[in-house]
């Protein structure tokens, strides 16, 4: 994972990611808050008018920030698994580009619901009929564990506490 070993070599002071659980030994992991994640494309797209899934408009590509086993843990969370809804997962760490893709019928975005609230009210994309569920993750702040936090690091933490997050393990 991009953002795991950026944290860990160093490269960022601070990284955040989106999960349905996250452990490690290598980074300080302080749970954030939980968001809704939605199933999304083009609205001409064929999933949009009738779903993903042999029986339905196909198995296009899933668009996605994670791997390949955080992808099927999602899935199964909401009673679906991988080889049932799309045909290959995409890994790409950028949600802008997720949803320019997605807009442009080039796969099945899982992005943010309050990320899209827009784009869906203004119909540039839709929900996957036969994905309405929501997909809960778990946002992660991580921070190397060897390097004590600068005072600037230790402001975005609170700052990220104060604007979305349950403070629980807040480093001092």
């Amino acid at each position: 994972d991009v953002a795991l070993s950026k944290t860990i070599s160093g490269a960022c002071d601070i990284t955040f990611i989106c999960e349905p659980s996250f452990h490690s030994v290598d980074v300080n992991a302080n749970y954030l808050c939980t968001l809704p994640f939605v199933f999304v494309s083009a609205p001409n797209s064929p999933a949009a008018r009738q779903g993903v899934g042999e029986n339905y408009g196909g198995k296009p590509v899933l668009v996605g920030t994670m791997k390949q086993s955080v992808a099927d843990e999602m899935l199964s969370s909401i009673g679906r698994q991988m080889s049932d809804c799309f045909s290959s997962l995409m890994n790409i760490g950028d949600l802008s580009i997720l949803k320019q893709m997605a807009s442009r019928n080039e796969g099945v975005a899982l992005l943010p619901k309050e990320f899209i609230n827009e784009d869906i009210k203004n119909n540039t994309l839709v929900r996957i009929p036969n994905l309405m569920d929501e997909v809960l993750l778990k946002v992660y702040m991580l921070t190397n564990k060897r390097v004590e936090p600068r005072q600037l690091v230790l402001k975005i933490i609170e700052l990220a506490y104060q604007l979305f997050g349950e403070k629980t393990n807040i480093p001092k």
